[in-house]
């Protein structure tokens, strides 16, 4: 009776530090979701010698740590996604490997994904705390950053220099000041040098991740954080804005909101407005540039003189490859060409047609629609417009995992209408 005894007392010991173990990999799994994050960002986190080390042990720490933690989330829509994403993850991975490091390291950036996707709604729900943390501390640096450039400060903070991080950045002469963790663009007529760039290589880039902070944190119902508004628009990209429009559309389900959030619009404007007048000539040129004449004035002055929407997305694009994706076969329209030199941009959905063909660009949007199916209607839009503007802008994005990631994190976290208790526009009488 007493080796019995001393048997039940061992296994019960055995089961409570097993327990132990599950729970401190539980407690760090959302801060290694984080990290796997901004590798998939890749961003300044993988800038380093290290890259292909912190590449494998995000993918490997994920994929164990979801492995050893219970229970999971196994419903029938996340294993109808997670095996579309692989479908489509292979295909790219497959048709665009030239060399063993990308096969690798893309596999690294993409399998941790489908294990992510079975998380339950705790443990998601503590990653975007982690994740939106880190995120706004890369926000209010940015942001700070920026204004220091503007004010004609910044040559006093110390920085060091990085290389480009790309062919098309390389091609346009740029380098990376780097105060702290905080890039700058640094081109050769320092255009981009005031935008807020965060931990990425582009500023539009770094506004699309902050338009999604922006989108769960409204949907959640929580206070605006002005640090992502400031940042948002300090990287002087209409993503940012559109974002926030998006956003903003779940008003028009919610007629006491839409009367109670209007009445600060023209405040906004006019306090934006008299920031503007009040600043010298040079800075008032400096912004409007930033704003509007890089890019929107071409485009627009483009849409007015034509009929065609193409016509007005070729003024971002190269001449190169426009003449490369005009002279494609049918069959390689349907399949794409495999990888094109990426010193020469064609970011819109033909380059993602150039890139693997209509099959990729149709498993993409029918992950699109899969995530979104069965929300509620105004997030439904909100995502999916956030993804048509990827789409039509910055396609290249949707060839790594985090805009999936961040939808899918969107839904799964924010709680239904009925939970938030919040009566459709019909029941305030029209």
């Amino acid at each position: 009776m007493k080796a019995e005894g001393q048997f039940l007392v061992s296994n019960k010991a055995d089961a409570t530090g097993l327990s132990l173990r599950i729970s401190t990999i539980e407690k760090w799994l959302p801060t290694l979701a984080t990290l796997w994050f901004f590798v998939s960002l890749d961003s300044i986190v993988v800038w380093n010698p290290f890259s292909s080390v912190i590449h494998l042990f995000a993918a490997f720490s994920i994929i164990w740590g979801t492995m050893v933690v219970k229970p999971l989330d196994l419903s029938r829509k996340r294993r109808f996604l997670s095996l579309f994403i692989l479908i489509y993850s292979l295909f790219y991975i497959v048709t665009q490997s030239e060399n063993l490091g990308f096969f690798v390291k893309r596999l690294c950036v993409w399998f941790p994904f489908v294990f992510i996707l079975f998380w339950e709604k705790d443990l998601l729900s503590k990653t975007y705390e982690c994740l939106r943390k880190f995120i706004l501390f890369f926000a209010i640096g940015a942001a700070i950053v920026s204004m220091l450039s503007f004010a004609g400060l910044i040559g006093r903070i110390p920085h060091f220099t990085l290389p480009p991080q790309e062919a098309l950045h390389e091609r346009l002469g740029y380098v990376y000041y780097v105060y702290g963790l905080f890039v700058t663009i640094q081109d050769p007529l320092q255009v981009t040098a005031f935008r807020a760039c965060g931990m990425m290589k582009e500023p539009g880039h770094f506004a699309v991740i902050l338009g999604f902070v922006y989108m769960i944190d409204r949907y959640q119902e929580r206070r605006i954080n002005w640090w992502i508004i400031i940042c948002g628009v300090l990287t002087f990209s209409a993503n940012f804005i559109l974002f926030v429009l998006f956003t903003e559309l779940r008003l028009a389900f919610q007629l006491r909101k839409v009367i109670k959030s209007t009445k600060w619009v023209p405040v906004i404007f006019l306090g934006a407005y008299l920031v503007y007048v009040s600043l010298p000539v040079s800075y008032q040129d400096q912004i409007y540039n930033l704003a509007y004449g890089r890019n929107l004035e071409k485009i627009i002055e483009a849409t007015s003189e034509s009929s065609s929407f193409d016509d007005a997305l070729d003024e971002r694009a190269n001449n190169l490859p426009l003449m490369v994706y005009n002279r494609m076969s049918f069959s390689e329209r349907i399949l794409g060409i495999g990888r094109f030199d990426t010193a020469y941009c064609l970011s819109d959905y033909r380059g993602m047609i150039m890139t693997i063909g209509w099959v990729g660009l149709l498993l993409s949007v029918f992950i699109t629609i899969i995530i979104i199916r069965g929300v509620r209607k105004d997030l439904a839009l909100s995502l999916f417009m956030a993804y048509s503007l990827v789409l039509m802008h910055r396609s290249w994005m949707l060839f790594w995992p985090y805009v999936y990631f961040l939808s899918s994190l969107t839904i799964s976290i924010i709680p239904s209408r009925q939970q938030l208790n919040i009566e459709p526009l019909q029941s305030y009488g029209g």
